[in-house]
């Protein structure tokens, strides 16, 4: 089937604002501390369903792979063309020598370990964010941990 894009303008602060309220549903406070910081206050052409999504993907997935107790970070900014959304976490990070990326369904990194979780997660994120035009990439965090951001293009 098709996805139907409902763009429309959205300030970073009222992105964040929907953001923090979708927190309550996935955030363990003993497990983790969640900061959301915005770098500009911008408007950006955006479908709020998929942001909200791939937002619940990327920090269900940082939580999951962080050791409590943890401190997740996540940016949001916006460019003239795009919106981006990042997840910083000092979780397990991505083992020297592996590719999280083409995400593919079911693929797992080899030190997801006992972490549960069908492998759909950023398979699922990558395709909301390419309907959007853009993209999902996933990083080593130097230092430990990863950096998984999500560009949508307007």
């Amino acid at each position: 089937g098709e996805w139907p894009l409902r763009l429309e303008p959205h300030s970073t602060e009222i992105i964040a604002d929907r953001l923090r309220l979708r927190l309550n549903s996935l955030s363990d406070p003993d497990r983790a501390r969640i900061r959301i910081q915005t770098e500009n206050q911008m408007q950006a052409l955006v479908d709020l369903m998929l942001v909200e999504y791939v937002w619940g993907i990327l920090i269900s997935n940082a939580l999951r792979f962080s050791d409590a107790p943890s401190i997740i970070e996540a940016r949001l900014y916006s460019t003239r063309r795009e919106f981006h959304l990042q997840v910083l976490d000092r979780g397990v990070g991505i083992p020297s020598g592996e590719s999280p990326a083409p995400f593919k369904p079911g693929h797992r990194l080899s030190n997801a370990g006992n972490r549960h979780g069908p492998g759909l997660g950023l398979y699922l994120g990558a395709m909301a964010a390419f309907v959007h035009n853009g993209s999902l990439t996933l990083l080593a965090r130097p230092g430990g941990g990863s950096t998984a951001e999500a560009t949508f293009v307007s």
